[in-house]
C-alpha cells in the first residue's frame, strides 16, 4: 500500500529510491518508492504516520550499504563527520562498525 505525502523541507535529500525517511516532527519512517524529488512523495510506510508539511531527513548511508551489498560488495566500515543519534542511522546499518568523530 502506497502513501503520498506533501513536504516542505528535506534534510539531506534528495531521496534515493528504497531510502528509510524520517519525520522531523511525528518520528514515523518510510520507505520512499517512485520519484525520488517529486512533491507529493510517494512511500511506504515503516512505522507511525508522516504528517504533511514536516521536514524529513533520509537514510542514505542505509540505502547506499543495501546497494554495496546487493552489487556483491562488502562494507567495512563507514565512517561520518556528524552522526545524529536521534535518527538511529545506525540501525540501517546493520553488523557494520560505524565511527563517527562528532556525535548530536
Amino acid at each position: 500500500r502506497y502513501f503520498l505525502l506533501a513536504f516542505t523541507g528535506i534534510a539531506g535529500g534528495p531521496f534515493q529510491p528504497m531510502e528509510t525517511v524520517t519525520g522531523g516532527t511525528s518520528a514515523a519512517t518510510a520507505r520512499v518508492v517512485g520519484e525520488i524529488s517529486a512533491t507529493p512523495l510517494k512511500y511506504v510506510a515503516l512505522s507511525g504516520t508522516l504528517q504533511s508539511g514536516e521536514t524529513l531527513t533520509g537514510g542514505t548511508s542505509g540505502a547506499a550499504a543495501a546497494l554495496i551489498r546487493k552489487a556483491g560488495g562488502q562494507l567495512l566500515e563507514a565512517q561520518f563527520l556528524i552522526e545524529l543519534e536521534f535518527l538511529h542511522g545506525r540501525k540501517q546499518l546493520q553488523s557494520t562498525p560505524v565511527i563517527s568523530f562528532l556525535k548530536y
